[in-house]
This record gives C-alpha cells, structure tokens and sequence, in this order.
C-alpha cells in the first residue's frame, strides 16, 4: 500500500478536491508500476462517474476523463464506495498534508499521525464499533 498527500491551494469545491486526489493516486500508482488497483472514495457521485460508461458532463469531466483515459494500463481496477466514516485515515492526510508546502509519499509506511488513526480503526473494527 502507499499513500501521499499535496498541498493544493485555492480549490474551495470539496469534490473537485477529491476527484483531483484520486487522479494523483492514479499518477503515484502507475509510477510505482502498480497492478491490481482497488480505489476507494467517499464520495458517491465521484465513484458512480467512474464506473459509469456514460459521458460526463459535470464541472469535474476533464478530470473523471482523465482518470478513465489511464484505465487500460491496470491488469485490474476498480471504484469503490466506502462511507466517509470508514475512511478516517484518507481524512486525516488530508488534514496533516495541509502542513506540508511539498508533497510527502508513504510506502509501506504511514505517519505517526496516520498509523494512531488505524490504530483506532482497527481497534473499532475489534470491538464491533
């Protein structure tokens, strides 16, 4: 697994934020030479748009044709929906990434900040919560 955070300034539309960090994804992936790819989101629409055969005619269609145009490249990928109380940790890079001025890359490895979020994930799963 990897992950990485950006600092991007003056994006004010939270899905256009979120579609812009999941065509950063694809960019890290395909550098690292990645695969099987399994991409998850908390935001519905975003992931419908992905999966969907149908042309895009949002704000954010450059982009979703952007992700969809590097497709081909993965063996297997897919678009996965998963509730933003489940996505914790994505959330909270977010928010550490917001100190950063350049770009930080995690590979097999998380921060401080980011490993105590799992921590308390896996502990909620552990506990039925």
């Amino acid at each position: 697994m990897a992950a990485c955070t950006f600092a991007w300034v003056n994006i004010s539309d939270p899905v256009m934020a979120k579609v812009r960090a999941c065509l950063q994804a694809f960019t890290m992936v395909e550098e690292m030479g990645l695969q099987d790819i399994i991409m998850e989101g908390d935001v519905f629409t975003i992931i419908c748009k992905l999966n969907s055969f149908e042309e895009d005619k949002s704000n954010i269609r450059s982009l979703i044709k952007e992700i969809k145009r590097r497709t081909p490249k993965f063996r297997s990928l897919s678009f996965m929906h998963v509730p933003r109380k489940a996505n914790k940790v994505a959330h909270g890079m977010a928010v550490e990434g917001r100190q950063y001025e350049n770009p930080q890359y995690w590979i097999e490895d998380a921060s401080q900040a980011v490993k105590g979020l799992v921590d308390h994930d896996r502990g909620s799963i552990n506990d039925g919560g």
